[in-house]
């Protein structure tokens, strides 16, 4: 993606939430960006956030 804002971080941890078969869980580890700060809500993945 060619920018980093809030809409690209919601398509990415689609792509992860995708990704990740089922039964399974993805670990998503963050810094305190500002596009960091909204995630959507999946059962298949956690996000960290690492301050």
């Amino acid at each position: 993606m060619p920018y980093s804002n809030m809409e690209a971080m919601t398509a990415y941890l689609q792509s992860i939430s995708n990704a990740t078969p089922a039964g399974k869980h993805s670990i998503v580890i963050m810094n305190g960006a500002s596009w960091h700060q909204y995630y959507s809500k999946s059962d298949n993945y956690l996000c960290i956030y690492a301050c």
